[in-house]
């Protein structure tokens, strides 16, 4: 994918959660000569987090450069898991022509890891609670984003 990345001029990251988030802050930051289009189907980064959070990461993703689209669902993605070159609808009609489209939709949370960490919680879709600091425990050092991974 990095070769990918390096060949396109124009990427759609499909998917504004932690790990589409990340990933147009890294490519813009890398290769600031990328145009790249963060797209998401809520009205912000990070719906269910402090306002606070999710506004600070949308200003420095535009500070990078990266071109935020709230509000509209891709209607046409070929793929949920490969990148791919094409040409991407969203739900206002808009249609963008890119070299490279990223999807980054539908993970499910692994929070196996975290499990026995005290005063750990889950709700559904197997995901672990986190309070507004993203802390999923007791401990004061430990904070979860995004899907959480087992220890291999």
């Amino acid at each position: 994918m990095h070769q990918q990345v390096k060949a396109a001029r124009t990427i759609g990251i499909v998917g504004a959660g932690a790990v589409g988030t990340e990933l147009a802050d890294e490519i813009a930051h890398t290769m600031p000569d990328k145009k790249i289009t963060l797209i998401s189907d809520t009205d912000r980064l990070f719906p269910n987090m402090l306002e606070k959070l999710g506004d600070a990461l949308a200003s420095k993703l535009r500070d990078a450069g990266v071109t935020l689209v709230f509000g509209h669902r891709a209607e046409n993605l070929q793929s949920l898991n490969e990148p791919y070159a094409g040409s991407l609808k969203l739900s206002d009609g808009s249609e963008h022509d890119l070299d490279l489209i990223i999807p980054v939709l539908g993970s499910r949370a692994s929070s196996e890891s975290l499990e026995d960490l005290p005063g750990v919680q889950k709700s559904t879709a197997n995901r672990v609670k986190v309070d507004p600091w993203l802390r999923p425990s007791s401990l004061p050092n430990v904070f979860a984003a995004g899907d959480a991974l087992p220890a291999a």
